[in-house]
């Protein structure tokens, strides 16, 4: 991998840690996150995660969400489980495995 690619891997690798942040910021209880895949929208500079969250129940659910890094906020939140992506704020760490299988706690 040449420099360029390794430097785009590792902002990609920041806004998903910011993205999990406001993730937190959304929901409770969220026990560990896995970023299965990452993509952006050139035109509206918005990134769009494939997750798998867990609880700290265990259970997990399977969903999409954007994530504007301008405005360092969510959008278009798809809610598949209601009893999982329960509304309110996640005050501890969150394992995560990001989308280039790296994980680390946020």
């Amino acid at each position: 991998m040449d420099e360029r690619s390794k430097e785009k891997e590792k902002e990609l690798i920041e806004i998903e840690r910011q993205s999990i942040v406001a993730l937190k910021n959304t929901f409770s209880d969220i026990k560990e996150v896995i970023i299965d895949k990452t993509g952006h929208n050139q035109t509206t500079g918005s990134y769009r995660m494939f997750v798998k969250m867990k609880d700290l129940k265990g259970n997990e659910v399977s969903f999409t969400y954007g994530y504007w890094k301008e405005r360092e906020e969510l959008g278009d939140i798809g809610i598949e489980n209601p009893e999982v992506q329960v509304n309110g704020i996640t005050e501890s760490k969150v394992r995560v495995i990001f989308s280039d299988g790296t994980e680390g706690e946020v």
